[in-house]
């Protein structure tokens, strides 16, 4: 498709890859922000075992879906140089579900094995998605 059909009203539309990489984007921007919220929760009830711990993992998870929301819009609307800062978190997160799934055993829990697997299948998906896209933009 050409830049004159992908033009509608003078604002692009957005392919389907983009979309599709730009929704999974925003999930894991949502996850990481109610995963900073979570660890904050846990730091203002005085339930945390290490205050410094929650806090970091808070800052951590807050900051960084922060970062990746403001990231799934820049997808979304096709800009280029966000690409590599993304596709660099999805090795990252796939590799670090991969150790973690590598090193889970009976003993851990259901919702954290399936947990590592969802964040394993984002990640792969996401990189599909950047590079199935930017390989139509340069048609």
């Amino acid at each position: 498709m050409s830049e004159a059909q992908e033009a509608v009203g003078g604002v692009e539309r957005a392919r389907p890859w983009r979309r599709l990489a730009g929704a999974c984007v925003a999930v894991e921007a949502a996850g990481l922000l109610l995963g900073g919220l979570w660890a904050l929760g846990v730091v203002l009830r005085g339930t945390a075992d290490s205050v410094a711990v929650a806090l970091t993992l808070a800052a951590f998870g807050i900051g960084l879906g922060l970062l990746l929301a403001l990231a799934s819009r820049a997808v979304r609307r096709g800009r280029e140089r966000v690409r590599g800062p993304v596709l660099t978190w999805q090795l990252l997160q796939a590799a670090t579900a991969g150790a973690l799934i590598g090193g889970s055993s009976g003993a851990t829990p259901l919702a954290a094995r399936l947990g590592f697997w969802g964040a394993a299948l984002l990640a792969v998906l996401l990189a599909a998605a950047l590079v199935v896209d930017a390989a139509q933009q340069k048609r």
